[in-house]
């Protein structure tokens, strides 16, 4: 027999699902892509970046792609962020009922997957920064 978790003193009973508002909050402080555009090129730079997505040509197109490369890291920092609180969800009310053998690996690795994503979309952010960078010639190139 597995021994249970205790639940903290005067905590509710819940339930063997998650919350419908599970994993509705926001992720604190800066996103992840913002946090390396603004690093990289500071907050002119982005605002430089900002209107040469409006221009037409190679340097619409590669501000573009560095500003959609940033906002797909954050999409996936908030999807991972969502993922961890209903995972944590799951995981609270799973101590109060014990869980069907093999749900939880399942759950990590998906997890996993979205963490391994996210961080590949970093680097991909970073290869496109490096690439405006040098075409533009901006401060922290």
């Amino acid at each position: 027999m597995t021994d249970r978790i205790p639940r903290p003193r005067n905590a509710a009973q819940q339930s063997n699902t998650p919350s419908p508002h599970a994993g509705t909050g926001r992720p604190t402080g800066t996103p992840p892509g913002v946090t390396a555009l603004i690093a990289a090129l500071g907050d002119d730079g982005v605002r430089r970046l900002g209107r040469q997505r409006r221009t037409h040509g190679a340097a619409g197109a590669l501000a573009d792609l560095v500003w959609s490369t940033a906002c797909e890291a954050d999409y996936l920092h908030a999807h991972l962020y969502r993922h961890a609180a209903d995972l944590r969800d799951w995981l609270d009310a799973l101590t109060a009922h014990p869980p069907a053998k093999g749900i939880l690996p399942l759950l990590g690795h998906v997890s996993d997957q979205y963490a391994a994503r996210l961080v590949q979309q970093m680097s991909q952010l970073t290869v496109v920064l490096k690439s405006y960078q040098a075409t533009f010639d901006t401060p922290g190139s």
